[in-house]
């Protein structure tokens, strides 16, 4: 981490005033980094009804903390805290100028100052009015009171502390916000050089640009935005659409107050310039603001840091050295030797020395290669080989697929299957309606699953469904097999078709068993009522004990929608036969599971099972929310073709791909790439899993990528669901023992001809890289033990050539926590999807 403290412009002010523009002028004049203050501008999804900058506009510089959380999701000040002092900590550029740019006062002040400032903007008058009431409700009347408003916050002061009781009071009085928001705050000020700005315009002239844009907003779309955001879950209680302007929308579209479109944009106007005198009041009140006109704001906050961003600048190159002051007399250790320009130099050049004899050897003669390093710290290039060189990169796409994933859901996100019920739920636990068991695509959905939403069922009181018992599986379509939707018919590797609703990757097991007296059974697993067995007459015990079994099972679907499993042969007697097979009807199955599991509950459920989709009026009865930072770990870790294909339709659902669902994922996954400024000349990607050998991505994007990633809030939780060298998944064996060992977080590729590896390591200074190496041609086993030296070389990398073993540092972020849980037995993980 540099020396240097980080200068961080805060941009805030009422909304329209321009704060946007200004900080787009400032980009034009000094290089900056833009980093969203406003707590709605950080929703994915959001774009019209936040004014939100366009994609054009973010390609200027990079922009941070922009669509980064899932609508359905709820953002607190101390997380946005967090997620600020994470950029000023890796900030890595000194003569880079970080814009803090936004609206939001609550969340500029919990970032910037912690949360020994929260109370700084308290009125005299609220601090009056509390302290009347605390005189006549007393301390236990007062802390009634919070209990009330916030019972999150009253739940952090078991004790009743009257002092914090009557801050957190102030503070909701004042703010219109619960305390509970900032109670996770830093509790310090954050280590930055600070310049607080605040954009105006005339009352008039405000008002003006309020009501243009409010009017600009319904004719470009917020209405259909809004029903967008309906349509994928998100209920118009949740934080995300408690945001003017989409409260206005709900209204005229008949959530509560039924209101006309003219009368819902006029409130919406009034609603806007309210809110607006509230924010200018707020930063009114915090004397650092330096008040700006909007027209004349760049050249004077170009003025005010002029001076800062030179000397910054000068420190980032080592022409001007800062002594630090005497204290007293005691003697300070001295501090690491840090390496000349002429030693970094000079260690770097003898790495990609060694790189380039590494892919110069007799190894690579005939192959294709793309290689591209980059040190996150520095943010500088270290190493390529033909960086654009768009190649087969196997199983490393699903580095893309599981980051679309994140960047849909957040850190903390999950993939959701509902048990939803419709109609009406008696006192006696009756239910006049339907159940509805909706998938949206988990491949880890198993029996205990069906059985645990059986059980939670039943503790919300229900015991018995007059209606019928259905599946959706209409999250996402049902072209199932992969060589289908990819356009690659080449035989791979043969994953399970892939659908929004399924158990076990969408299959059952027959168990046939003959006794020793000639009587033949059978048994499917798991019980589901979805199945019946027919076992043909033709089915007898083989006598003759030397003779092979005969049998075989075949499936039909019946007239009802039930999959119909025949058995015929012969088997063999006092012998069990198991046959796996993949059901025509997995949805089906899985809600047969369910009925089998709820039955054995005690609820009954006796007017059957169908496959049908969930109304919107539908409630949420109970759900299974699996973890993606789990989920993802088997997808990258054990590079799993099934799960990722199921997550690669996964995100096509969810961006509205009900049918193309594909094509959908396809676009998802370059529009997530277009958000994150990651280029993508010339990719391919026509699956999630990586073995379509018709893909083509470069290592340079690979690298684009992780950087981008790597300064997402969800960035911490994506490195961990990479493979660890030397300690579980598909690196797990080849790097045990090297200095690369635990300090190496990798996705690994393997197909004929191609071998690919591409993630983080850690070098013995501490510092953070990111690389990627892609190879084709016909010595693959050759090309991984190339990736094995590289991924060596850049754990070992030190600038000091005296130094040889890895010592504790804190400048890196990766970390891998021993004891941990990541490892596990080594006929667990699958070999990549190899077909060597």
């Amino acid at each position: 981490m540099n020396s240097n403290p980080t200068t961080v412009v805060v941009i805030g002010g009422p909304t329209a005033a321009g704060k946007t523009q200004v900080a787009l002028q400032l980009a034009q004049h000094v290089p900056v980094e833009v980093v969203c203050a406003d707590s709605r501008q950080v929703y994915a999804m959001l774009d019209i009804g936040t004014a939100k900058p366009t994609l054009q506009e973010m390609q200027t510089c990079p922009h941070h903390l922009f669509s980064v959380v899932d609508p359905a999701n709820t953002v607190t000040a101390g997380e946005y805290a967090t997620w600020v002092r994470t950029i000023i900590a890796t900030h890595a550029d000194p003569a880079t100028v970080l814009l803090l740019v936004g609206g939001t006062g609550l969340y500029i002040q919990a970032a910037l100052d912690g949360l020994s400032s929260h109370g700084r903007n308290t009125s005299q008058s609220t601090r009056d009015f509390v302290n009347s009431e605390r005189e006549r409700l007393g301390a236990t009347g007062l802390y009634q009171w919070l209990q009330k408003v916030d019972p999150a916050a009253a739940a952090h002061y078991p004790d009743k502390n009257p002092r914090r009781v009557q801050r957190a009071l102030e503070f909701i009085l004042e703010n219109d916000r619960p305390f509970s928001e900032i109670l996770e705050t830093p509790a310090d000020a954050v280590q930055a050089n600070v310049h607080y700005f605040s954009i105006y315009l005339d009352t008039s002239e405000l008002n003006k640009r309020i009501e243009d844009r409010c009017n600009a907003m319904w004719n470009d779309g917020i209405v259909e935005e809004t029903q967008n955001l309906l349509s994928h879950g998100i209920q118009p209680q949740q934080q995300s659409l408690r945001t003017i302007g989409y409260e206005q929308v709900l209204q005229y579209l008949g959530y509560g107050e039924q209101l006309s479109r003219t009368d819902a944009i006029e409130r919406h106007i009034v609603a806007t310039r309210q809110y607006a005198k509230r924010q200018r009041t707020w930063f009114r009140s915090d004397t650092r603001y330096q008040w700006l006109h909007a027209a004349t704001a760049v050249s004077q906050i170009l003025h005010n840091i002029a001076v800062t961003v030179c000397v910054l600048a000068l420190l980032a190159i080592g022409h001007v050295t800062a002594a630090p002051a005497a204290t007293d007399s005691t003697r300070l250790p001295p501090l690491p030797a840090i390496p000349t320009q002429f030693d970094s130099a000079q260690a770097i050049a003898l790495f990609k020395k060694y790189a380039d004899s590494v892919l110069n050897s007799d190894a690579f003669k005939g192959a294709d290669v793309s290689c591209q390093i980059w040190n996150l710290r520095t943010n500088k290039l270290l190493f390529e080989r033909n960086p654009t060189q768009n190649l087969t990169p196997a199983s490393t796409t699903k580095l893309f697929t599981t980051a679309a994933a994140y960047h849909a859901l957040g850190s903390g996100g999950a993939l959701v299957t509902e048990l939803r019920m419709n109609g009406r739920l008696n006192s006696d636990g009756v239910l006049d309606g339907d159940l509805y068991l909706v998938g949206c695509g988990d491949a880890m959905l198993s029996v205990n699953d069906m059985e645990y939403l059986a059980d939670q069922a039943y503790r919300m009181g229900l015991r018995k469904v007059r209606g019928k018992l259905y599946a959706d599986d209409s999250f996402f379509d049902h072209v199932g097999n992969r060589a289908v939707y990819s356009g690659d018919f080449e035989d791979v590797q043969h994953t399970a078709p892939v659908y929004p609703l399924s158990l076990n990757e969408g299959s059952v097991s027959v168990v046939v068993s003959a006794s020793r007296k000639g009587t033949v059974s059978v048994q499917v697993l798991p019980n589901t009522t979805a199945v019946v067995v027919q076992v043909a007459p033709a089915v007898r015990q083989n006598r003759r004990r030397k003779k092979r079994s005969s049998l075989s099972v075949s499936q039909t679907v019946l007239k009802d929608g039930r999959v119909q499993i025949t058995v015929t042969g012969a088997p063999r007697p006092n012998r069990t036969q198991t046959f796996h097979i993949t059901v025509q009807k997995p949805a089906l199955v899985a809600v047969g599971v369910l009925e089998s599991r709820l039955q054995a509950g005690g609820i009954q459920v006796n007017a059957g099972i169908g496959v049908k989709a969930a109304p919107q009026s539908s409630r949420i009865l109970s759900q299974i929310q699996r973890p993606l930072s789990e989920y993802c770990s088997v997808v990258n870790k054990r590079s799993h073709n099934f799960y990722a294909e199921q997550l690669f339709k996964f995100v096509g659902g969810r961006y509205g791909g009900r049918t193309n669902t594909a094509d959908v994922a396809r676009k998802a996954i370059l529009a997530t790439l277009d958000s994150l400024r990651v280029p993508h000349r010339g990719m391919i990607l026509n699956d999630g899993s990586g073995l379509s050998r018709r893909n083509r991505v470069c290592a340079a994007t690979e690298v684009d990528l992780l950087k981008a990633v790597w300064k997402q809030p969800y960035g911490t939780e994506f490195y961990h669901t990479l493979s660890v060298a030397g300690v579980d998944g598909t690196i797990r064996r080849r790097l045990a023992g090297t200095i690369a060992a635990e300090y190496v977080f990798a996705k690994t590729g393997t197909l004929r001809n191609t071998s690919s590896l591409a993630g983080y390591a850690v070098t013995l200074d501490g510092e953070d890289w990111c690389f990627s190496i892609i190879s084709n041609g016909p010595n693959p086993s050759a090309y991984k033990k190339a990736e094995n030296l590289l991924a060596i070389r850049m754990a070992g990398f030190s600038y000091n050539p005296l130094v040889t073993e890895r010592t504790p540092v804190s400048g890196s972020k990766l970390r891998y926590e021993r004891g941990s849980g990541t490892g596990s037995s080594e006929d667990e993980f699958i070999d990549d999807g190899s077909e060597e």
